[in-house]
């Protein structure tokens, strides 16, 4: 009778053991676990992320602005909105914006977009295609489309730091079963501007921002093509993503490539393949971000030993936005639809 006792029992202390061994998994996971907050996300879902000063600034799809406070997250304001086409949030709360029905116009105004500034004109036959603002937001680059003959050529303009003109530095010519621009990138001093792209193979460009010279221009042949670029705090470097693993290192002066930095490749549906859909440095120069689709993961590497010092599972269907805290200790992570923003801790010892 004993025996068949310990027999009924046996089953059940495995079951209690198995139980307790998960709970323990699971409170160790979440113990380990680098995300601190989520913020509610706008309802259109966010289009672009960046940090000014102690603010981190979130314009929605539907170009809606939002605003929190690094210093404390559980505030945020809906701040304002513009009828736009292209949106770039700057420092000094101003906001640089292409009107919705006029593409050869910018408009800078306050950042909630109720009072105008400045109304720079691009010129005749110019379309403005792609609109970005340096990492601390002093300057800001347009990709101007001219359409005055057979070939496209694209010009990148700089809005210098008072807004009150632009300057146009580079113009490259772009036969479009050729080449095709994915993204465009200025320093934070306005003296490098950047244009990524391919078609097959990737291609980057890097010009002068006062000389307004190209300084070196290169194909990627392992690459399909190259659709971020971003540079680093100092300017002396330029990092580009390409769609597919790799984040490219490149010297802002010279060209010369550094560091490939790879992800993990992965198994994806035909018509959904892996990419790295956007990409941050941190405010000290660091550290570098990437979000890779669409397994809703973010790496994060050291760039001056070019080691993977964290990965984030995230949850996202599509990160659209990146963005280090000012002592660059968080990362905010946004997504494409209506997901929350999380806020992860960078653990450094992962």
């Amino acid at each position: 009778m004993t025996g068949t006792d310990n027999k009924k029992k046996n089953p059940t202390i495995l079951f209690l053991l198995a139980f307790v061994a998960i709970v323990i998994s699971m409170f160790i996971a979440n113990y380990r676990s680098t995300r601190v907050q989520e913020l509610n996300s706008p309802k259109s879902g966010v289009e672009k992320m960046s940090t000014f000063g102690e603010q981190l600034i979130v314009i929605s799809r539907d170009n809606d602005i939002y605003v929190w406070d690094w210093n404390d997250l559980s505030n945020w304001t809906q701040i304002g909105a513009v009828e736009a086409q292209k949106v770039a949030a700057m420092s000094s709360d101003r906001l640089v914006w292409v009107p919705s029905g006029k593409n050869d116009v910018l408009v800078v105004s306050n950042l909630r977009g109720d009072k105008e500034l400045k109304r720079l004109s691009l010129g005749m036959t110019r379309t403005c295609k792609w609109l970005q603002a340096s990492s601390n937001g002093k300057y800001a680059i347009a990709g101007v489309e001219v359409a005055d003959g057979s070939d496209n050529r694209i010009q990148l303009a700089v809005i210098e730091p008072d807004t009150s003109s632009i300057s146009h530095v580079a113009t490259k010519t772009l036969r479009q079963e050729e080449l095709e621009l994915q993204d465009i990138g200025i320093s934070n001093d306005g003296a490098s501007v950047a244009a990524v792209g391919g078609k097959d193979t990737g291609w980057i460009l890097v010009a002068d921002g006062h000389s307004k010279e190209i300084l070196w221009e290169q194909t990627i042949a392992n690459s399909s093509e190259l659709n971020n670029v971003i540079f680093s705090p100092d300017g002396q470097t330029v990092y580009a993503s390409e769609s597919g693993r790799y984040m490219y290192v490149f010297e802002s002066a010279t060209g010369k490539l550094g560091n490939r930095l790879a992800m993990d490749k992965y198994k994806t549906p035909p018509n959904n393949p892996q990419t790295i859909s956007c990409i941050a440095v941190s405010h000290d120069g660091r550290l570098l971000a990437a979000a890779s689709a669409p397994n809703s993961k973010v790496w994060v590497w050291d760039v001056k030993s070019g080691t993977t010092i964290d990965v984030m599972v995230t949850g996202h269907f599509w990160t659209s936005g990146l963005s280090f805290s000012p002592d660059s200790s968080l990362l905010a992570i946004a997504d494409l639809t209506t997901s929350p923003i999380k806020i992860w801790r960078v653990s450094e010892n992962r």
